[in-house]
């Protein structure tokens, strides 16, 4: 079974063209959605980076993304088959939306298996998100500052003559 060495939810992933660098944009730890809404208006995308094991090669594995609610149900899940044809393999996905129903913590849970075996998941990662409930309140100008005094001017001095 590969082994996980990375995974990370974030705003964008960017992979360099000449060499294949990847850079994270913005790693999603709290979501703020509307009071009410049962969604959070949010484009996201997530990377694993797997290992191969020894007997790997050539195996198709199947990669589990749960976003569970506070209340541990399930609210949403993503799954992406995978074939380890090297050592090291990135699996990213992109995500639109983040379920808000609940405020509170989420987990992302992210789980493998060998699809041609049948094997039942394995967890491999559990990553928390913070989920707050806003509400969009009409903001209030502040008060404009009232000028501040003038400073009195001394009285000027006549010379005797």
């Amino acid at each position: 079974m590969p082994r996980l060495i990375l995974f990370a939810p974030c705003r964008q992933i960017i992979v360099d063209a000449d060499d294949q660098t990847v850079t994270l944009v913005a790693l999603v730890d709290g979501v703020n959605a509307p009071a009410g809404a049962s969604v959070a208006d949010l484009v996201w995308e997530h990377l694993a980076v797997w290992q191969a094991d020894a007997n790997d090669a050539g195996e198709t594995f199947e990669q589990r993304l749960e976003i569970v609610r506070p209340d541990r149900r399930v609210a949403a899940e993503v799954r992406q088959e995978f074939a380890m044809q090297a050592r090291t393999l990135r699996v990213r996905g992109s995500v639109v939306g983040f379920p808000a129903e609940v405020e509170g913590e989420y987990t992302l849970r992210l789980s493998v298996r060998n699809v041609l075996d049948g094997d039942a998941w394995e967890r491999v990662m559990e990553y928390p998100v913070a989920v707050r409930h806003v509400t969009d309140q009409p903001s209030e100008a502040p008060p404009a500052p009232e000028p501040s005094p003038r400073p009195a001017s001394a009285p000027r001095r006549r010379r005797a003559s």
